[in-house]
């Protein structure tokens, strides 16, 4: 699976630990509920600031309940729905969210997505400054995606660590597109790049991240981006 985004402890007090509970889309429903009651009246757990729903079977309509509840909860700030079985239509749905709501700095959406929902993600960016970490690792997000997130980071000033390797389909194209984004953003405050093995060694991707000082990671290892590769 796609490296997660950093997780507080499952026990901790402000944590929804779903995390590998194999549920369908109605089991998701009343915490959703729940929590779109928390985000209006702050009455039950007002300290209440991670979700994270890993490994289960949401789905897109699962995502789509989460994304009512946290557009009006402003306690949330990371989201972990990776591998969820969520498709484009749910990515959209935690899209629109995120637009609606700043305090969400960590979002995961790994192994869930293709170019649609990366799109759809991509426009949410752009809009919003508040992502400061975000996983797309694992997805099936080819050159189209790939382009779509380079024209968000265009315009970036808040993320810091980009992870979309671990199988994505990006090729040359949407490697050039990234790394224009990348070299052309002097606002860009990006420190950390994860790609597949083709994208790190691409020409482009290493010298723009050489540039704005952008560690490039393939997997958990760092490459070493000398004027050599």
């Amino acid at each position: 699976d796609a490296p997660p985004v950093p997780r507080r402890p499952t026990k901790h007090p402000g944590v929804y630990p779903w995390s590998a509970q194999v549920v369908g889309d109605l089991g998701r429903a009343p915490h959703a509920q729940h929590l779109a009651h928390v985000g209006s009246v702050r009455g039950l757990h007002p300290q209440v600031t991670s979700i994270d729903c890993t490994t289960n079977r949401i789905a897109d309509a699962g995502a789509a309940a989460i994304a009512n509840a946290i557009a009006a909860n402003d306690s949330i700030t990371i989201l972990n729905l990776g591998a969820s079985r969520i498709g484009d239509a749910g990515a959209a749905a935690i899209a629109n969210a995120i637009t609606a709501n700043s305090s969400i700095t960590e979002l995961s959406l790994g192994s869930n997505i293709g170019d649609v929902g990366a799109a759809a993600l991509a426009s949410s960016l752009a809009a919003t400054a508040s992502i400061t970490i975000l996983n797309l690792g694992g997805n099936e997000i080819g050159d189209a995606g790939a382009i779509a997130i380079a024209n968000a980071l265009a315009v970036d000033t808040s993320m810091t660590e980009l992870y979309l390797g671990n199988g994505n389909n990006i090729g040359d194209t949407g490697a050039a597109a990234i790394a224009k984004a990348i070299e052309a953003n002097t606002s860009l405050v990006l420190s950390l790049l994860d790609v597949d093995p083709s994208v790190g060694r691409n020409l482009a991707i290493a010298a723009a991240c050489r540039i704005r000082g952008v560690r490039v990671q393939v997997g958990y290892w760092d490459l070493q981006l000398d004027d050599s590769e």
